[in-house]
């Protein structure tokens, strides 16, 4: 079925008129098909209506009479980062590459990061590096892991020790020469007044590798002392006392007629010769 619209009575352009299909069939307009259950929009351009509903829908939509609908997306504008697809209407995303300082991370990929391997600034950004052992250090990296420990000194040796590091030997003793030569049990370190120098004790007396000191027989003499006699002074009844060098003799004797006061007693009887008061 043909329709047609009568001419409005004010000829002004601008009036729009909408025709609402609520049959059950279709019919035509001004050259314009109206589904059963649709409409469409008519404007008065001043001299004849004009059909107001033709295909207004844009890109990415689509139109059904006075229907738009989105139109089922086939493609995606990727970011740098973010990655998309689309396959039945089902966008499905993904992470690509690394995220920039810029974005706030680290613009490097730790993916494949060595052993030991630190986010280190480089002035510009960030970088991955492993520690670097400087003198007297060693450092190992394991998974997860750093091991940072002394390797002990090392280079030339100086000072009082002369060599290099880590086994150096030693020269002098407060800056005096030290000089160890086929050192014997029993020597001890003495200073000659050039060098200190392991020596031998020999003379009047010698010492042992266990520190023991033993004085040669004969090698002490009453000129060595400082008190070289004794002095025995007599008793009562005793005769012959007198001074005597260490070593020497001095003979004693009783007097004649000694006299005796207090108790006398003796085991195994007394006797008493003649000349002898009670």
């Amino acid at each position: 079925q043909t329709l047609t619209l009568p001419s409005p009575t004010v000829t002004t352009a601008g009036r729009i008129v909408y025709i609402n299909n609520v049959g059950t069939v279709s019919f035509t307009l001004l050259t314009n098909t109206i589904p059963a259950g649709q409409g469409a929009s008519f404007e008065w351009n001043g001299t004849a209506w004009t059909v107001q509903n033709n295909t207004i829908a844009g890109t990415g939509l689509t139109q059904s009479g006075n229907t738009i609908n989105s139109a089922a997306p086939t493609s995606v504008v990727n970011d740098t980062n973010v990655q998309g697809t689309i396959s039945a209407n089902t966008l499905t995303l993904s992470w690509a590459g690394t995220l920039s300082v810029a974005r706030g991370g680290t613009g490097v990929n730790g993916s494949a990061a060595p052993n030991g391997a630190l986010l280190i600034g480089n002035g510009s950004g960030y970088s991955l590096a492993t520690l670097t052992a400087g003198s007297g250090i060693n450092i190992t990296n394991t998974a997860g892991g750093i091991t940072i420990a002394s390797s002990g000194a090392t280079g030339t040796a100086g000072g009082d020790l002369t060599g290099t590091y880590p086994n150096p030997t030693i020269a002098k003793l407060q800056g005096y020469t030290l000089t160890v030569t086929s050192p014997n049990s029993g020597d001890l370190l003495m200073y000659n007044g050039s060098a200190f120098v392991n020596q031998t004790v020999t003379g009047d007396v010698t010492i042992n590798g266990s520190g023991v000191t033993t004085i040669g027989a004969g090698k002490v003499t009453n000129t060595d002392l400082a008190s070289s006699s004794i002095t025995l002074n007599n008793g009562t009844n005793v005769t012959g006392g007198g001074t005597v060098s260490l070593g020497g003799n001095l003979t004693l004797g009783v007097i004649n007629n000694p006299t005796f006061s207090g108790l006398v007693s003796a085991n195994g009887g007394l006797s008493v010769g003649t000349g002898y008061t009670f």
